[in-house]
């Protein structure tokens, strides 16, 4: 009689090294990142809730549903040339400052439309409030923010 195989987490492919209690269910094999003493998963520091949708995680919620907007607009051909996540590097006098990471960049009106850097905001940190300003004075790039 063949040896039954190995046990799998219940969560992932790997092995089960222990188990763990589901909430009524029993207790059901983990692996070892998995386990009964596993750290928490962490919590956004904003309260921004992860979503992914069409195989594209967004950090927050909010930035899904505009995204959800942004492509029932270019369907119907409202815009065009939507790109996510769009990298600027911001340099002055020839030495990179920092990054500034677009949620969004398009063409408004279709392809011959004029350029839009949009980014998903709910909480206006210093740190972005600053990078809109280095757009401004770099790229000549006004920031919409949603």
């Amino acid at each position: 009689m063949p040896e039954a195989p190995p046990p799998r987490c219940a969560l992932c492919p790997a092995p089960a090294v222990t188990t763990a209690r589901a909430g009524g269910a029993g207790e059901i094999p983990v692996c070892a990142a998995h386990g009964p003493h596993a750290p928490a998963p962490r919590r956004h520091k904003y309260g921004a809730k992860v979503e992914t949708v069409d195989g594209v995680r967004f950090a927050s919620r909010r930035e899904a549903r505009r995204y959800r907007q942004l492509k029932a607009l270019a369907d119907a051909g409202a815009v065009a040339n939507l790109r996510l996540q769009v990298r600027y590097p911001i340099a002055v006098n020839g030495v990179t400052i920092c990054t500034y990471v677009a949620d969004f960049v398009y063409n408004e009106g279709g392809p011959a439309g004029p350029e839009v850097v949009e980014d998903c905001k709910g909480y206006r940190t210093p740190e972005y409030r600053l990078k809109k300003k280095l757009m401004r004075a770099v790229y000549g790039v006004e920031i919409r923010e949603t």
